[in-house]
């Protein structure tokens, strides 16, 4: 028993990436491209007895075939700003969260230094 199990095929129409800006102007990362993928497999059994009833798998073969348009990037000014912003923007929130995780950190260490301060006195008297 040998032959074709399954060809199956993918088709991509129109992929793009872009952004939006406030004048509702799209600007391209990933221009309008399209993408056509076919997956086959082909199988062949051996008979391992002479009744014919008891194959293996003695070959597998897996094929591949894409075909698509040119890809083409591009990146404005625009972008390259909006980019520069959300990067200061995250480092921005990082130095905020760190710089609030060490006062938590200390206001912690006061509070549990004052707690064993406070417990110890009233233990002593």
């Amino acid at each position: 028993m040998a032959g074709e199990k399954l060809p199956w095929t993918a088709k991509l129409g129109n992929l793009t990436v872009y952004t939006t800006h406030r004048s509702e102007q799209m600007l391209y990362l990933l221009k309008p491209s399209s993408l056509c993928a076919t997956l086959a497999v082909t199988t062949k059994y051996r008979c391992l007895q002479t009744d014919n009833l008891t194959d293996s798998l003695s070959l597998l073969g897996l094929c591949i075939h894409a075909d698509m348009q040119m890809v083409e990037m591009a990146v404005s000014n625009p972008q390259v700003y909006h980019c520069h912003l959300f990067t200061f923007t995250c480092m921005d929130c990082y130095l905020f969260f760190s710089v609030l995780k060490i006062i938590l950190n200390i206001v912690l260490s006061l509070s549990v230094l004052y707690f064993c301060t406070v417990h110890l006195f009233v233990t002593s008297f």
